[in-house]
Formats: structure tokens, C-alpha cells, sequence
């Protein structure tokens, strides 16, 4: 994903007008889905004191004591984070299609040593890999699991509050129809003029290309790898098709 070259404009006096403690503004980065790229625009706009300085689940919930002082919380968090902040919470995210994004986070893992998954994966094959359930379903996962207090993400599917599948998904999709702002990291442009126009900040030019994988390791999918990743990631694909269609509305909303 390429966002070319430019530096990001900054106007922090602009960004902080209506900033308070009273409420937070929660970014759920969903993995590989180009929320580095989304972060520096959200750091040229919220004061470095008030962004809250853990990201990951545990170490939120072990700080949370701390928590009042700031406005911006973010990470690979769960939606579930809002019960745990004492005040109202505005939401935003991004989100990748699902076959990509899986792609995105193999290749991402067999190339980073200290992952903690990666002495797993690395000697597992693309196919191997997506033959494993619980390595699809992420939106599922991070806007309907209710997850424990401390330690490692859960993966089961046992995590998810319905019992009902079907449930779920409808969940996840209330669930956004609420959220501030839904990004498509495949209309990265349209949704900076959304994301912008929404908080009044001002427009950043073309952000630099933020963690994107390298081609040396490029995969060549198969019809029937796409066949299994579109089995076991529908309800992600699901849920990916509703929040493009979010976006459809909102950038028809900005004209």
C-alpha cells in the first residue's frame, strides 16, 4: 500500500479545540490493515501528552487507573475497551479486505523474528497457514469478543459472546453503524477526506508508505486458497462489504 512521499500537516492549536477529558477517542487498529498510516495523521493532530502511552489490551487494563488524563487510546484493541473507560468513547478504524489482509499478516509474521507467533509460522506454508480457523475471523474477533482481563489475545471461538454465528456478525455491525469513523484501506484517500472531515482537522497530504510488505516474498494465491479464505473468513468479508458500504455513504455525504 502505497501512500507516497509527502509529509503530514500539522496543526495541533487547530486539533485541540475539542479535545477534552470527558470523553476518549479509541482507534481499534485492526491488524495489516493500514493503521500505521492512519496513526500519523491522528499524532500531527492529539498533543503526544494526550495520547494514552500503552497499546497493548493488558497493559491498558493494568493502567486503566491512569486513564482519566488522557483523550486517545489505541492499539490492537478489542470494542470491549469502552466498558473499561468511565466515559463516553467515539470509535474509529480502518479495515482491509479479509484475503488480503490475511496475506498481509502471514508475510508479516514469517519476516519478524520477535513475533510471538512467529517460531510457529514460520516454517508453516501459506496454505498450511490459512487452513487454520483461528487465523481468520479477525473483525469478528476484535468487535464482538469480550476478552480476558490480562494476557495473550484469545483466539477460540469460544470467546464469542453468541452463541449464534449469525448473531455475531449482526453485533459487528451495529456495532460500526456507531463507530466516529470506518475507514477502507483500499480507499485510502476517500476515507482521509471522511476521517479529516470529521474531526475538523485539517487535511494531510499523501502519507509514506508505513509497514507495507516487501515483494521478495509475494504469494501467488490459488483459486482454491481463495476458495478456503472465502469460506473461512465469510462473516469478515461480511462485515468488510458493510463498512465499504459506510464509507460509500459518508463520502457521498461530503459533496
Amino acid at each position: 500500500m502505497d501512500h507516497g512521499n509527502e509529509v503530514v500537516q500539522t496543526n495541533n492549536d487547530f486539533a485541540i479545540r475539542n479535545q477534552t477529558n470527558d470523553e476518549a477517542l479509541v482507534f481499534l487498529h485492526l491488524p495489516k490493515t493500514g493503521g500505521r498510516s492512519l496513526v500519523e495523521v491522528i499524532n500531527a493532530n492529539i498533543p503526544r501528552a494526550k495520547i494514552f502511552p500503552y497499546v497493548e489490551w493488558n497493559k491498558i487494563v493494568d493502567n486503566i487507573s491512569k486513564q482519566k488524563d488522557y483523550y486517545h487510546f489505541r492499539g490492537h484493541l478489542f470494542y470491549e475497551i469502552g466498558n473499561i473507560i468511565n466515559r463516553p468513547v467515539k470509535y474509529i478504524t480502518m479495515m482491509r479486505n479479509p484475503i488480503d489482509r490475511i496475506v498481509s499478516q502471514y508475510r508479516f509474521i514469517c519476516r519478524t523474528p520477535d513475533h510471538k507467533r512467529y517460531n510457529k509460522v514460520k516454517d508453516m506454508s501459506f496454505r498450511e497457514f490459512i487452513s487454520e480457523k483461528g487465523n481468520h475471523r479477525c473483525y469478528i474477533r476484535f468487535l464482538t469478543y469480550v476478552p480476558r482481563q490480562t494476557g495473550s489475545l484469545p483466539y477460540s471461538d469460544e470467546m464469542i459472546p453468541q452463541k449464534n454465528r449469525r448473531s455475531a456478525v449482526e453485533l459487528a455491525k451495529e456495532r460500526l453503524d456507531g463507530f466516529e469513523f470506518v475507514g477502507i484501506t483500499e480507499k485510502f484517500s476517500e476515507s482521509l477526506d471522511v476521517f479529516s472531515g470529521r474531526f475538523g482537522w485539517p487535511k494531510p497530504g499523501i502519507l509514506p508508505r508505513n509497514n507495507a510488505s516487501p515483494d521478495y516474498d509475494r504469494i501467488e494465491l490459488t483459486s482454491s486458497d481463495i476458495r478456503l479464505i472465502q469460506e473461512y473468513s465469510a462473516d469478515d468479508i461480511e462485515i468488510y462489504d458493510y463498512a465499504c458500504r459506510l464509507l460509500e455513504d459518508s463520502v457521498s455525504k461530503l459533496s
